[in-house]
Formats: structure tokens, C-alpha cells, sequence
């Protein structure tokens, strides 16, 4: 059994898993994406970024304005906002 525990007292370090992109590098990309930084994400999050959004269907996040192009849009991303900023981060990034 010493010689089991022995074993498994390896030197090798722990490799730590790639974190994931943080909410304000996605929002930076995604604000961006239109041509002007200004702190507002006016492509639609909910259409991976492909249509123009509306100020009439906005959410806050981290001191920026998210425009969804309708209300069905913006409550899919109140619903999940993880999954919500996943799908925007891959949309800003191709």
C-alpha cells in the first residue's frame, strides 16, 4: 500500500483548465462588431449578432447596453445569460 501511495505522490502539477472569455472581453468584442465602441451592443445577441437591434428591447450588463431585435429575444437572454453570452462571444469572434 506504501508503495501505491508512493506512486501517486507524483511532482507533476495540476493543469489548470483554459478559462472561459470573461463577460467584458465578450462585450468589448461585441460592442465592437458594429464599428463603434461606444459601450453599446447593437447587433442583436439573440441572432448571434446578425440583425440589428432595438433600445426599445435592451438589458444592462457591466456597463453595457445589449439592443435585442424583439422582446422574445431579450427574455431568451434574461433567461440564460451564460448561454446568452456564450452565443455572443462566438458571434464577435468569427
Amino acid at each position: 500500500m506504501l508503495v501505491t501511495w508512493l506512486l501517486a505522490c507524483g511532482s507533476a502539477e495540476p493543469v489548470a483548465p483554459e478559462a472561459p472569455a470573461t463577460h467584458a472581453a465578450i462585450l468589448k468584442a461585441a460592442d465592437a462588431h458594429d464599428g463603434v465602441e461606444d459601450h453599446v451592443v447593437s447587433e442583436c445577441g439573440g441572432c448571434s449578432l446578425a440583425m440589428k437591434g432595438d433600445p426599445a428591447h435592451s438589458v444592462e450588463v457591466d456597463g453595457y447596453a445589449l439592443h435585442f431585435c424583439s422582446a422574445s429575444c431579450k427574455d431568451a437572454f434574461e433567461a440564460d445569460v451564460e448561454g446568452g453570452m456564450k452565443r455572443i462571444g462566438n458571434a464577435a469572434t468569427r
